[in-house]
């Protein structure tokens, strides 16, 4: 079935990779991705089995891809939920709101 957009069939806009976006938040790029279906099942297995690992901080880590945030001798923060844990409650608010609008999900809808 052809999209509905003018200029002829969305060739990529259904596949998550590749499907990014930059945004500035507070002033520090944030590149956020599409999750894919896999990952978004893989998240509501999760919170079924009880695992661990919290199903929202699975959607974190699948959906940043990268950051320029960097600690106190200026070097790179890798994109882990350790780092993102350490980030102010406001900053990180922030990105779990781009990324739960960039993924069309509700905040309630990524915790479950």
């Amino acid at each position: 079935m052809a999209s509905q957009y003018s200029g002829g069939i969305m060739s990529q806009g259904y596949l998550a990779d590749g499907n990014t976006k930059e945004v500035t938040i507070q002033g520090q790029k944030v590149v956020i991705q599409k999750v894919s279906y896999d990952t978004q099942k893989s998240i509501a297995d999760m919170t079924k089995d009880g695992t661990t690992a919290s199903s929202i901080d699975t959607f974190l880590i699948k959906s940043i891809k990268s950051w320029d945030l960097v600690d106190e001798s200026s070097v790179p923060l890798p994109v882990t939920i350790e780092n993102f844990n350490r980030l102010t409650a406001e900053f990180a608010n922030d990105v779990i709101k781009a990324c739960t609008e960039f993924n069309n999900l509700g905040v309630d809808e990524a915790k479950n």
